[in-house]
């Protein structure tokens, strides 16, 4: 899991990676301790908490997952954690926490996450029924906050083919 925070104005930035033992384990709420240099090893979870052109090079550390939930389509919705990183085996210790929620636009069909349905959402949608991890790394949906439950135009609970005709309807 990565959450990355990108402020509107300036040039700070903070990334928080965290990946359970196994690494293809969801996340679920609990302490995941001995911590290495994300992404990891298939023994131990990893983490990384990295912004401003700062990071470890080896790191130990813990985090707590107090909270997390997902919609359908494997996004992230809502998180709460806490965590603790070490860098270099030294004791001085980066300590903080990440809570947040996803807050969902409302729009049936705005693919770009612009708060409108027109033809800028076109690329964005064909991407999300033809390939949805090209559509969930896409710039519309980290920065926007997009939902992408959105896009299931016909409410059968998947983004496939059987949404464009609805979705090109919305066009109209």
């Amino acid at each position: 899991m990565r959450v990355a925070y990108l402020p509107r104005f300036g040039p700070s930035y903070w990334n928080l990676e965290f990946v359970s033992a196994g690494s293809k384990t969801p996340l679920k709420a609990g302490t995941y301790s001995n911590a290495i240099r994300f992404p990891g090893s298939g023994q131990q979870s990893g983490m990384d908490v990295s912004g401003d052109s700062r990071s470890c090079n080896n790191l130990l550390g813990t985090f707590t997952i107090n909270a997390i939930e997902t919609s359908p389509y494997n996004q992230i919705t809502k998180l709460n954690a806490a965590f603790e990183q070490h860098c270099e085996n030294k004791t001085p210790a980066l300590r903080g926490s990440v809570d947040f929620a996803v807050h969902k636009t409302g729009v049936v069909g705005n693919a770009n996450c612009d708060g409108i349905v027109n033809y800028l959402d076109i690329d964005y949608f064909e991407s999300a029924v033809t390939n949805p991890a090209d559509y969930i790394n896409s710039a519309a949906w980290p920065l926007n906050n997009c939902d992408v439950s959105q896009l299931d135009i016909n409410k059968d609970g998947k983004i496939d083919a059987n949404d464009r005709a609805p979705f090109y309807t919305l066009l109209q």
